[in-house]
């Protein structure tokens, strides 16, 4: 079950896919100048030597795939390169940094000052990396990649493993 199951653990196991200094962000609507949107899944910021945002979609690889990825993510290409809509998004990850003292804390170590909002707005003013994540990469999903026309883009096959003793223990690959 996507919404139920895959997306929790993929939200609860972000750091390992993305690393320790990042952040995750409940996706919010990217509008096109024309009105078209779409919210994605989530935002991802990166931090460090070279920071960088994601926009993340959480797929199962059973669900009609062309159909949904050309629509939904051409969606977000087409919306990002609305100015009112980096707006948008700078606003929302920098308040979600603000919210939390630890999490400010955090993002203030990892960028080694207190410019959150310089640091966010020049991060989300790029290109972002739109990263699918997936339990299971098909060559249907690469043959719907392929018609976006756009770089970068980043597949991560994320699966959980239940050992068949222990129903507490998981893996994650």
């Amino acid at each position: 079950k996507e919404v139920e199951e895959f997306h929790p653990l993929v939200k609860e196991h972000y750091r390992e896919i993305f690393g320790e200094n990042s952040i995750f962000v409940e996706g919010n609507r990217l509008e096109s100048e024309s009105g078209k949107g779409s919210i994605p899944d989530g935002f991802v910021l990166t931090l460090g030597e070279a920071p960088q945002w994601h926009i993340i979609e959480m797929e199962l690889s059973t669900h009609q795939l062309y159909d949904h990825i050309v629509n939904q993510v051409g969606r977000f290409i087409n919306g990002v390169k609305n100015t009112a809509t980096q707006r948008k998004v700078i606003e929302a990850i920098y308040h979600y940094i603000q919210e939390d003292k630890r999490r400010k804390t955090e993002v203030e170590e990892a960028i080694g000052s207190g410019e959150i909002y310089k640091l966010v707005t020049e991060v989300v003013s790029k290109s972002p990396i739109l990263t699918i994540i997936i339990e299971k990469r098909t060559q249907e999903l690469d043959e719907a990649l392929d018609l976006l026309r756009y770089s970068p883009i980043k597949v991560v096959e994320f699966q959980t493993f239940v050992s068949k003793d222990d129903k507490l223990r998981r893996a994650f690959l």
